[in-house]
């Protein structure tokens, strides 16, 4: 496994087909200015043919996948930091005894 992917790499991989998707769409040309001579630039707006125009709808299907995953792995997150954070609190509580009413963040 990935490590920087952690236990989530379907986000790393939608990541990455979205970046496929999105030279696809420039056909795999280079903003001005051109690193090399020999490299072509982005066909501009009006110039793209059709395969560049399908992986530019197929983008904004990943993308809004990949927002969709997102918000879930978020929430899923969030819920998890909640709980770690309960359980902790009840271990020293029961440590320590409960801290007085109000005092707890």
């Amino acid at each position: 496994m990935d490590e920087k992917a952690g236990h989530w790499p379907h986000l790393a991989a939608l990541a990455e087909e979205i970046a496929g998707l999105i030279g696809a769409w420039e056909e795999f040309g280079y903003p001005p200015p051109l690193p090399a001579p020999d490299c072509a630039p982005i066909p501009p707006l009006g110039d793209r043919r059709g395969p560049a125009i399908t992986a530019g709808h197929e983008a904004i299907a990943a993308i809004d996948k990949l927002t969709r995953e997102l918000h879930a792995t978020r929430a899923r997150l969030a819920g998890e930091l909640r709980q770690n954070s309960d359980i902790l609190m009840a271990r020293l509580d029961a440590k320590y005894g409960p801290l007085a009413e109000g005092s707890r963040p």
